[in-house]
């Protein structure tokens, strides 16, 4: 991050990681990664919040060696510029970001397992905002791992059941005006813990202007229950496994 970016305004009802009661909670937290709060990473490119999504949640998981890399990855580029580069090749990363299925590629190519979650709002229904034939093609499909959450209890236990497991680590999709910001867009960002008595999630922001903050479940489950325009899809989350290989425990 760097020092010299001044910071948006944590949004009322979110609580900032480094304030001193952010860091109450933390210590309180009912599942939490501590390795994201450590190193925190932030991005570079304006449109590059999901590869330096990724990256963070690498580090954390300490999925370096599983995917053949000797070091921490510094930020996105790492990624951008690696051994996969031919894959941005084919996606207009420079103007739109990336969508959930962009990232959930870019995972498999990375040779890590990820599954993809996509957000709906049960109670407030708008199909008509997305494509529901394309989405329910993709959940008849074999070609990936894909689910449908349709309500904030159900994404709560799910995000909350992926970091628990030390081999995984979870990537939200959300429209930041609902979380408070002035400012709309999509975005990518980790989630690191969860604190049951104020029912929050603690977002690792990778964009340089805006603080981690622990955000309430139901603002964070309509922040994902939105649709991204350019899948005209509806956003949610990413959860991202190392696949653990036979030859690589025999090296342990």
């Amino acid at each position: 991050m760097v020092s010299s970016i001044v910071q948006y305004s944590i949004p009322h009802g979110l609580i900032g990681l480094h304030t001193s009661y952010g860091q109450k909670m933390l210590s309180e937290a009912t599942v939490v990664n501590k390795n994201y709060t450590l190193h925190e990473l932030k991005q570079i490119h304006p449109t590059y919040c999901g590869p330096a999504s990724l990256a963070f949640l690498i580090n954390a998981i300490h999925a370096m060696s599983y995917i053949n890399l000797t070091k921490e990855l510094i930020n996105e580029n790492d990624i951008v510029f690696g051994k996969q580069k031919d894959f941005f090749q084919h996606i207009n990363i420079n103007e739109t970001g990336m969508t959930i299925a962009n990232i959930s590629s870019l995972t498999k190519l990375l040779g890590l397992s990820v599954h993809s979650y996509y957000t709906i709002n049960q109670m407030k229904p708008k199909k008509k905002e997305y494509d529901t034939t394309k989405l329910n093609a993709m959940l008849k499909s074999k070609e990936g791992n894909i689910s449908l959450v349709k309500t904030k209890k159900n994404a709560r236990e799910l995000l909350i059941k992926n970091l628990k497991n030390p081999l995984s680590g979870v990537i939200a999709n959300f429209n930041t005006s609902l979380l408070g910001y002035k400012i709309k867009y999509g975005h990518f960002s980790p989630i690191a813990a969860y604190h049951k008595n104020k029912d929050m999630f603690l977002i690792m922001d990778v964009w340089p202007m805006t603080p981690p903050a622990w955000v309430k479940t139901s603002r964070l489950f309509r922040a994902m229950a939105t649709v991204d325009s350019d899948s005209n899809l509806p956003r949610g989350f990413l959860s991202v496994k190392v696949q653990i290989k036979n030859n690589h425990l025999n090296k342990h």
